[in-house]
């Protein structure tokens, strides 16, 4: 096996463990109530607010939101990669702007 081809798959595996991961907080959260897990509490927190715009949130508000969490704008790319991403990038009118992708309007309403 080529590198590439282990390295796509070692990602695959872990985008795996990380949607179970996601999910397994997501059931504590419900089970616990108010008491989730502080980082699952921000996870859910800043997705709802990407999703609460219809029209997008400007890439410079999601980073501020993001702050206002907790979260190191460095560390917000789990959000953007892997098969199961919760946010993308769509440019509207040359700027870019943050939706929830099918798989996070999913899990968010899942939750």
């Amino acid at each position: 096996m080529k590198d590439n081809e282990l390295a796509k798959k070692l990602e695959s595996i872990r985008n795996s463990f990380k949607t179970g991961i996601d999910e397994l907080d997501s059931l504590i959260a419900k089970i616990a109530g108010s008491s989730a897990p502080k980082e699952i509490s921000k996870t859910i927190e800043l997705m709802k607010i990407v999703g609460a715009n219809e029209n997008g949130l400007p890439k410079s508000r999601f980073h501020e939101e993001a702050k206002k969490l907790g979260y190191d704008v460095r560390g917000l790319a789990g959000f953007f990669k892997g098969a199961n991403k919760s946010i993308t990038y769509i440019p509207v009118n040359g700027e870019d702007r943050a939706f929830l992708t099918k798989q996070g309007r999913a899990w968010l309403d899942g939750i």
